[in-house]
């Protein structure tokens, strides 16, 4: 089992618009539950949120990926997400426990 998290740096503002976008886009998922959405309350500025997504392997990651740049409602989503998202970083851990 591996865990993908990726790190947003989101424009001044728009953290709860990143956080609709993520919350629609968890709701389209086969499993919400392989979805989670961390913001702060502390230490970590508010123009920082996090999501992970938890899945049996790298290779059903990246399958998930390809099926979900191929959905038709894909352009209109990477279009509002570029007008909230500045930056990310994709991390890729096992879950040992």
């Amino acid at each position: 089992m591996i865990v993908q998290r990726m790190v947003l740096k989101v424009k001044t503002g728009s953290q709860d618009s990143v956080v609709g976008l993520l919350k629609a886009a968890r709701a389209g998922l086969d499993d919400p539950s392989s979805m989670r959405i961390l913001t702060s309350e502390i230490g970590v500025p508010r123009h920082t949120v996090v999501y992970e997504l938890t899945v049996e392997s790298v290779e059903e990651n990246r399958k998930r990926w390809t099926e979900w740049m191929n959905r038709a409602e894909t352009p209109a989503f990477m279009e509002k997400w570029f007008e909230v998202v500045e930056d990310w970083n994709d991390e890729y851990y096992n879950i040992e426990v």
